[in-house]
C-alpha cells in the first residue's frame, strides 16, 4: 500500500507538471522531495534501530527505505530539468534505481516481517530483549532471516544493494554539478551503515545471542512447512534480484520507454541511454561518456566466484598446517552461570548511539539509556 505514494509522486512529478512550471522552477520542486526523502529516511531508520520491538522496527524501517525511494524520484526530476546532458544520464539511474527498490521493498520487507510472525508464534513474543539463542532451535528461519536482514541492509550479492547503489552513486556522481543532492546522497550512504546496525541487532538478538533457555523454555521448535514454503521462496526472489539485476533494470527501462506523455521518455528511449546503462549477465555497468570507461557498475556473479574461490583458499589453508582441531568449554568472561541477569540484551545495544540521538524522538525504553 505504501508503493501507492510512490506511485503517485512519479506520476505528478514526470507527467503532471504543466510545462511552465517545469521551465520556470519545476526542479527546485524535485529538490525539495530529494530533501523530504533524505529528512525521512536518516529519521526513519535512526528510530529503527532505538526498537526492542521487532515489527516496530520493521515498521520504522518502511519509513525510512521510503525516504530512499523518494530521494531518488525528487533527484531524478532536479537532473531532468538541468540541461546537463550528464546530469540526464543520471536521472535515468536514479529513477531506475528508485523503481527497482521499491520492489525489492516489497520483497524483503514482506520477508523480514513473515520471519518475525514465525518467530512470535514458535516463541509467544517479539521482543527481542527476551529473545535469543534461535539459530539452534529454527535453523530455516534463521537462514532466510539472515537474506532478508542482508537484503534490507544493501550487502552486495543480495537484492537491496544495486537499488541503493544506484540512487546513492546517481547523486555522487553528479559532482559540482549536483549541488545539494551530492550532500542528500552522503547522508543516504551513511544512513545504510545505520540500516546494518540495526539488522544486526535484528538478527544477533533473535538468533544467536542467548536468552531464549530461559525466557520461553525448551518447548520452541522450527514453524511448518505451510510458514516455511512462503519465505522460503520469497528468499530465493531476493537472491535473484540480487545476483541477475539485468532482468529487473531492463524491465524498468522499458517500462518508462513505453510510458507516453511523459518528462523522462525521450531519455528513456533514446539509444545512447540504453548504451550508457548496460546490462549483462556479469551485471549492470554505467557509462557516462562515450568512448570512456564504466564509472558505476555491480558484477554480483563475479563477486560470487571471488567469494567462493576465498572461502577454497581458506579451507586449504585451515588444512594445510596439519594442526589438530580440539573443543573446550567457552569461558563466561567470569559468570559462573549464565542467566537472564547477566545477559546483554536488545536495549543495552547501541546506547551510546542511541543518547547521541536523543534529539530524533522515539520510544527508547526506560533505565536502556
Amino acid at each position: 500500500m505504501i508503493k501507492t505514494g510512490v506511485y503517485g509522486m512519479i506520476r505528478m512529478l514526470f507527467w503532471m507538471v504543466p510545462p511552465e512550471v517545469q521551465t520556470h522552477g519545476g526542479r527546485y520542486l524535485g529538490l525539495i522531495v530529494a530533501c523530504f526523502g533524505v529528512v525521512t529516511l536518516f529519521i526513519g531508520t535512526v528510530q529503527a534501530l532505538k526498537q526492542h520491538d521487532a515489527k516496530r522496527l520493521h515498521a520504522y524501517h518502511s519509513i525510512g527505505q521510503m525516504g530512499y525511494i523518494l530521494l531518488a524520484i525528487g533527484s531524478a526530476q532536479w537532473f531532468v530539468l538541468n540541461d546537463n546532458p550528464l546530469l540526464n544520464t543520471l536521472a535515468v539511474l536514479a529513477l531506475v534505481g528508485g523503481l527497482y527498490h521499491a520492489v525489492n521493498h516489497v520483497l524483503f520487507k514482506g520477508l523480514l516481517f513473515l520471519c518475525t510472525g514465525s518467530v512470535q508464534y514458535a516463541t509467544g513474543t517479539k521482543d527481542l530483549d527476551r529473545l535469543g539463542g534461535l539459530l539452534k532451535l529454527m535453523p530455516i528461519t534463521a537462514l532466510v532471516s539472515a537474506i532478508a536482514s542482508a537484503s534490507i541492509a544493501g550487502i552486495p550479492g543480495f537484492s537491496g544493494f544495486i537499488s541503493k547503489w544506484a540512487i546513492v552513486s546517481s547523486g555522487l556522481l553528479g559532482g559540482k554539478s549536483a549541488g545539494l543532492i551530492v550532500l542528500f546522497a552522503v547522508i543516504a550512504l551513511m544512513t545504510s551503515t545505520i540500516t546494518l546496525a540495526s539488522y544486526v541487532k535484528f538478527f544477533g538478538m533473535s538468533f544467536t545471542a542467548a536468552g531464549i533457555e530461559w525466557t520461553r523454555g525448551n518447548g520452541v521448535r522450527e514453524v511448518g512447512v505451510l510458514m516455511l514454503l512462503p519465505m522460503s521462496l520469497i528468499a530465493a526472489l531476493c537472491l535473484v534480484q540480487g545476483f541477475f539485476p539485468l532482468f529487473f533494470v531492463g524491465l524498468f527501462m522499458q517500462v518508462f520507454a513505453v510510458s507516453a506523455g511523459s518528462l523522462v521518455q525521450p531519455l528513456f528511449v533514446d539509444p545512447a541511454t540504453a548504451a550508457s546503462l548496460a546490462q549483462s549477465w556479469a551485471g549492470v555497468s554505467l557509462t557516462l561518456a562515450p568512448n570512456s570507461h564504466p564509472v558505476a557498475f555491480v558484477m554480483p556473479l563475479v563477486l560470487l566466484a571471488v567469494l567462493c574461490v576465498a572461502g577454497l583458499f581458506a579451507a586449504w589453508l585451515r588444512r594445510a598446517g596439519g594442526a589438530e582441531q580440539r573443543q573446550a568449554p567457552v569461558w563466561l568472561c567470569g559468570y559462573q552461570t549464565l542467566n537472564g541477569a547477566n545477559s546483554y540484551t536488545s536495549s543495552h545495544i547501541y546506547t551510546a548511539f542511541k543518547n547521541f540521538m536523543w534529539w530524533t524522538g522515539g520510544n527508547v525504553r526506560r533505565g536502556a539509556r
